[in-house]
């Protein structure tokens, strides 16, 4: 009788397509991902990884638009400060190195403000 393949812990019929998912399901566990991903339905997590270190984050919501938009216009705090707001609201689970390290983080910082840039609108005046 073969044996099912294993790979990165999660056997190959149940492997998911997206190399993303398989890696989040073996270091957050595939139950813990499907919670969010049901809570959080019909919107998406975001995920930012820098080198090789994860961050999940919930999908942004109008409170954090909001308070984002409000700390932009802010000349004292600023995008980096606006940035690092929605990076701690946002954030799910993932390696405190991205955080902790500052050349983790000003990639991290860079990536979140692309929560915000998901769905493309259009606004017209005629």
């Amino acid at each position: 009788m073969a044996k099912k393949e294993q790979t990165a812990g999660i056997p190959a019929v149940n492997k998911p397509k997206n190399d993303v998912l398989a890696r989040l399901y073996e270091r957050f566990g595939r139950q813990r991902i499907e919670g969010w991903q049901q809570e959080y339905a019909p919107r998406k997590l975001n995920v930012i990884e820098v080198e090789g270190k994860l961050a999940v984050l919930r999908p942004i919501g109008v409170a954090e638009i909001g308070t984002y938009t409000m700390m932009t216009v802010n000349s004292e705090l600023g995008f980096v400060k606006a940035n690092e707001f929605l990076l701690s609201e946002l954030w799910l689970d993932g390696d405190s190195e991205i955080r902790d390290n500052e050349e983790y983080l000003i990639a991290a910082l860079l990536q979140v403000q692309n929560s915000l840039e998901l769905k493309k609108s259009s606004f017209y005046a005629v």
